[in-house]
């Protein structure tokens, strides 16, 4: 499965691009339609009491996500975007702003019934049953210096379990996606660790040095 880091969320939901304020999202009566069109059925299949695991639905609406925020991403990308630096010293662009707008909106119309956590705009209704992650660059330093290593992350979570994760790596053309029960894959096809169980023949590869 993906994991998102959704304690690093910041901010009032009330921030934005080039001085913008971010939209509330809509209420749900505003989408009364989309709903007894049967769009917004809770994307869940339950197996057992316990163990909830996503449906095609979901899953699709996660890759429809990723593929949004990909030309974004692309867009800026070694564009030499303005970077401004957040209150925690963390750098920010354009791009990241961009992508968590972006997605924020599918979400707030596709289910508004969901929850949101944003590392740009912070959390929406982060208590409700199902709840979105989203880290919209993630390596932005990476990003800012033009180097490849970077990703959109997407999370889902049910009653504050991961049940869903999308990494997406614009540059690389590479996506992994995760679903609670099933293999990990890679553009499509399986992906795995290595069969080593040996600690000191392990390989372990990162982009900062802060892990030395």
């Amino acid at each position: 499965g993906v994991g998102v880091d959704a304690h690093r969320a910041a901010g009032d939901g009330r921030g934005g691009v080039d001085g913008a304020r971010l939209r509330e999202p809509r209420p749900p009566e505003a989408d009364a339609g989309l709903e007894s069109a049967g769009r917004l059925t809770p994307p869940f299949t339950r197996i057992d009491a316990v163990s909830p695991v996503p449906d095609a639905t979901a899953i699709a609406f996660a890759n429809e996500l990723a593929d949004a925020a990909r030309p974004i991403a692309l867009k800026y990308f070694r564009s030499g975007p303005q970077v401004q630096v957040k209150a925690d010293r963390s750098p920010v662009t354009i791009a990241d702003q961009s992508i968590e707008l972006a997605l924020r909106e599918m979400i707030s119309v596709r289910f508004p019934g969901h929850g949101i956590v944003g590392e740009e705009f912070g959390a929406h209704d982060r208590d409700l049953e199902n709840v979105w992650v989203i880290d919209p660059i993630d390596g932005t330093q990476s990003f800012i210096v033009g180097s490849p290593m970077f990703g959109v992350l997407i999370a889902l979570l049910h009653k504050g379990r991961p049940v869903l994760g999308v990494i997406d790596h614009p540059a690389l053309d590479q996506r992994w996606l995760g679903v609670a029960g099933r293999p990990t894959l890679l553009n499509g096809g399986p992906a795995q660790v290595s069969a080593c169980t040996d600690l000191a023949s392990a390989q372990f590869v990162t982009s900062t040095p802060h892990y030395y």
